[in-house]
């Protein structure tokens, strides 16, 4: 049986009544959560087959010696939960194919015990923070089945180790905001298996000139990220043979430059090339042929243009990050970016845009009717932007950094906005690891414009319907202006097929809701479209029966 406790705002302990129950768990996953008080003893329960305690605020304590005893144990992530001292020897006796441990407050850490090379079964070994010393051990090449080796804001000190090219099936190595030195080992170049090879925020590393051997003998890699790591000189040309790569990731590299017009050829899912040496005078036109781009960050290149539209209308359903700040942008910022589907960080800021900010823009990562998800919106810098904040934003629940500070517009004079901002912090501490928020309001107030009842001003705008997945029927709201005509409401399916017309009719400025009933329908994507006069706006929405 499985015990499944995630992504909820649970408090207090776990009773160990509720532990000690009769049912028998083979999995127990219990994460990201509130939960406090000691981490809980299972020590009754004969065997277990997974084990997942992640971001958690348990009281302080070392891994349980308990867990020993559960030989048919295959996965054990403790991570994030306040672990102490460092890790037991006894796990190089266990049967575990995956083993994550660590944590960005916890105080586990010390030497890595040379016991942990006799894990003969180990699959994927991953680290998170703590207080360990020494360099990348070598013993990793004794585990002959690890295809994952990752550590994470861990302060390993030395070189990466030739031995880690020992590990013949290795497919997958990161090395994240260490202090680990030097470069990356030429030997690394008969990992001819390489999928994944991130090195991040290692600011002591000094790479220089990229190896041209990874454009020769890693041609099947999908994901590249040398990020901050000190790059200097000019891609090699031989980069253009990484026809699998999908994600691909040289930000913060000021002495890099080269050519990307190779860039051309792939459909990536990850391009981020913020502020490093390229020249790129406006957004690339080669990123239309892509199909699955989700991330997308170009900071820092003083390009020139207006925002494009075509990037919502390529990839409003599937990008959740996009990054354009210290550029040179100019113009509004268009309606349509509202219908970024899933976005969770937009950032804009040092441009020069201008305009009045659309209310669309409200509706970026909206998961219902009064609910968005966007968790970073910085449009910070852009003195040309003006108008008022929009009071739909109160609806982003999980916004943690938000910064509009060197604009022109001001701040409602509303009480949700001012209780939005002021528990913004709660909400990003609440969580466990705590994370990152930022505020940085511009402090302009909104003057009224009236003393009596403001008139109701109506825009153009169509929400995500909810709920979303759905089956059959699900509610459609939107609303309209006054100076419009016929609107239409249709819905189409993914080949552009017309399957049902909801509203063809002359309607007043206000606010409508609809009901869609799916039932004649198989199950998959559908687009439904609002014309208005000469604008339009889609959405997308998927029946699951």
């Amino acid at each position: 049986r499985d015990l499944f406790i995630a992504n909820n705002n649970h408090t207090g302990h776990i009773p160990q009544s509720f532990v000690n129950r009769d049912e028998t768990f083979r999995r127990i996953r219990i994460h990201d959560n509130g939960f406090t008080g000691p981490f809980p003893d299972w020590s009754a329960m004969e065997n277990f087959d997974y084990m997942l305690f992640q971001n958690t605020n348990f009281d302080p304590g070392p891994i349980p010696d308990y867990i020993q005893n559960w030989t048919e144990m295959g996965r054990l992530d403790v991570s994030f939960t306040n672990r102490t001292g460092t890790l037991p020897t006894w796990l190089g006796n266990m049967n575990l194919d995956r083993l994550i441990v660590g944590g960005k407050f916890d105080e586990i850490g010390g030497e890595i015990p040379a016991e942990i090379g006799n894990m003969v079964n180990l699959n994927r070994f991953i680290m998170y923070g703590g207080t360990w010393t020494g360099e990348i051990p070598t013993f990793f090449q004794d585990i002959p089945g690890l295809t994952q080796l990752a550590f994470i804001n861990v302060d390993f000190t030395g070189e990466i180790p030739d031995e880690i090219a020992n590990i013949p099936s290795l497919v997958d190595f990161r090395v994240q905001g260490s202090r680990v030195t030097g470069g990356i080992p030429e030997i690394f170049q008969t990992i001819s298996g390489m999928d994944r090879f991130e090195l991040v925020n290692n600011p002591l590393m000094e790479i220089g000139q990229i190896p041209d051997w990874i454009g020769e003998f890693w041609t099947g890699m999908r994901t590249l990220t040398l990020s901050n790591t000190g790059i200097s000189g000019t891609l090699p040309d031989n980069f253009s043979n990484l026809e699998n790569l999908i994600t691909l990731n040289l930000e913060n590299n000021p002495e890099l430059s080269g050519d990307i017009d190779w860039l051309a050829d792939l459909n990536l899912r990850g391009l981020s090339l913020s502020h490093s040496g390229f020249t790129i005078p406006e957004i690339p036109e080669f990123l239309q042929n892509y199909t699955d781009l989700r991330t997308l960050t170009l900071g820092g290149y003083g390009m020139e243009g207006s925002l494009p539209e075509w990037l919502v209308d390529r990839f409003g359903s599937v990008m959740e990050k996009l990054a354009l700040d210290d550029n040179n942008l100019t113009g509004g910022i268009p309606a349509s970016y509202g219908n970024f589907f899933i976005l969770d960080s937009l950032n804009l800021a040092n441009n020069q845009l201008t305009g009045e900010l659309p209310i669309e823009i409200a509706d970026i990562g909206r998961i219902g009717s009064d609910r968005t998800a966007i968790e970073s919106l910085i449009l910070s810098g852009n003195e040309g932007l003006t108008g008022e904040f929009p009071l739909a934003f109160t609806e982003a629940i999980f916004m943690r950094i938000i910064g509009f500070e060197g604009t022109n517009l001001c701040e409602p004079d509303d009480p949700a906005y001012t209780e939005w901002i002021q528990g913004m912090e709660d909400a990003a501490e609440f969580k466990y690891p705590p994370l990152h928020w930022e505020i940085a309001t511009s402090g302009i107030p909104c003057e009224a414009v009236s003393v009596g009842p403001p008139e109701q001003v109506y825009s153009f705008r169509l929400h995500q319907n909810y709920p979303n997945p759905f089956n059959p029927t699900t509610t459609i709201s939107y609303e309209i202006p006054a100076d419009v005509n016929i609107v239409r409401l249709q819905v189409y399916n993914v080949i552009g097929q017309r399957v049902a017309t909801l509203i063809n009719d002359q309607q007043a400025a206000g606010q409508y809701e609809v009901n869609f009933d799916a039932s004649g329908l198989a199950s998959g994507s559908y687009i439904y479209r609002l014309e208005a006069g000469d604008r339009v706006m889609t959405q997308q929405m998927m029946l699951v029966k």
